[in-house]
């Protein structure tokens, strides 16, 4: 972390949380010297904004300047209008599904509190019913793009995107719907839970297969962590009871990517420490934890978890030795020879790297930061 910016970070992290009770910024900020355009930037690209503004005006209004107070109110409203979209989004995806009778779970949208989201992921049962549903979508205003066994991107005026997945799986370069293996599908569809989001009672993942989901996707699809995919997964954490965390393990150690679910799980859990001495995962799960992300291939591990330097503004890169399992025969992988051990740590050498160089280049992606501009936010700061 840049000490240029300790104070605007500081605010960021301090002010972004959902779980706002009983946390208190921990340093003496001049509101007037900060540098407020850096913050609002950094806090969209972790999806984080609207927490920050509204926390911001509801606790600590005093003494930040009042052309600041004009954006952060600019910036909440704009969040609040994308809520009620989502939420009307839902109604129309759950209606017309419903009505057609695709099978279908909507995954990594469940959450304990609201916040803008970009879109809405869909999995349906097989590939008759996806070819069923594009043609639904199709037939009530949504157009998309379709590329052979991968997610197809749906939009539609004044609604969010829908992306309906065939599978959830990426491939090396983040593309979804295709790659190998990495959860197990049958599972989640034999333990789906019918949940109501928003008022809209519909089918998602269970809570164990949502956290999976949500951790797959940073890890495969962007290859990194967002501080809102921290308090995301953190409050399906923290508010849920009896989670199954054998399973989460297990479910990961299944499919090779179990190193790198533990750090990440990790961070989750010492962030939460950091900012409300509290900690989300139990002794026992924490330990394994503990012990299990030792393999991890990442240059900023010990540095971005250790409790005293949690002040670290994310992304934070995601890297590990992933896929060995389906890279080699279960009997080559008992063997361990000499060429077996060389051909899979020069496999993951490359992966590394690619992932850092993927990491990099979704940094730089504007998607997400295009409606800062356009609303004329960075004006004035």
């Amino acid at each position: 972390m840049e000490k240029k910016y300790l104070n605007e970070n500081n605010v960021i992290l301090f002010y972004s949380t959902p779980f706002q009770k009983n946390i208190k910024l921990k340093y003496n900020i001049n509101w007037n010297k900060l540098d407020w355009k850096y913050i609002i930037h950094t806090a969209t690209s972790n999806n984080v904004e609207f927490h920050l503004c509204k926390n911001l005006l509801e606790i600590s209004q005093k003494g930040i300047p009042k052309n600041i107070i004009s954006k952060l109110k600019k910036i909440r409203e704009i969040g609040e209008s994308e809520i009620i979209k989502s939420n009307v989004s839902l109604k129309t995806l759950r209606k017309s599904f419903n009505g057609s009778k695709i099978p279908f779970l909507v995954f990594k949208y469940r959450s304990t509190f609201q916040f803008v989201k970009d879109d809405i992921d869909v999995l349906v049962k097989n590939q008759y019913y996806f070819n069923k549903a594009v043609k639904n979508l199709t037939g009530i205003g949504y157009s998309g793009y379709n590329k052979k066994n991968l997610a197809i991107h749906f939009d539609k005026e004044n609604l969010l995107q829908i992306d309906l997945h065939p599978h959830i799986c990426w491939d090396m370069i983040g593309r979804s719907g295709s790659g190998f293996d990495i959860i197990d599908e049958q599972k989640i569809w034999e333990r789906k839970r019918k949940t109501t989001i928003d008022g809209i009672s519909l089918y998602t993942p269970s809570i164990e297969d949502d956290i999976i989901i949500l951790c797959t996707h940073s890890i495969f699809q962007h290859h990194y962590i967002t501080l809102n995919e921290v308090y995301h997964i953190g409050e399906l954490i923290r508010t849920s009871k009896d989670i199954d965390w054998d399973y989460i393990f297990t479910s990961a150690q299944k499919y090779g990517w179990g190193s790198i679910l533990c750090f990440m799980l990790y961070i989750i859990h010492q962030k939460y420490f950091y900012l409300y001495n509290l900690s989300i995962i139990p002794k026992k799960s924490l330990k394994y934890l503990e012990e299990n992300m030792k393999n991890i291939s990442s240059r900023n591990t010990t540095e971005q978890i250790k409790t005293n330097d949690l002040c670290y503004i994310f992304p934070i890169i995601l890297t590990a030795n992933i896929f060995r399992y389906k890279l080699y025969s279960d009997y080559m992988r008992r063997k361990r020879s000499i060429l077996t051990l060389f051909l899979q740590y020069s496999v993951n050498l490359l992966i590394t790297i690619f992932r850092h160089l993927r990491y990099h280049q979704n940094k730089q992606l504007s998607f997400n930061l295009d409606w800062l501009e356009k609303h004329n936010i960075y004006e004035g700061l």
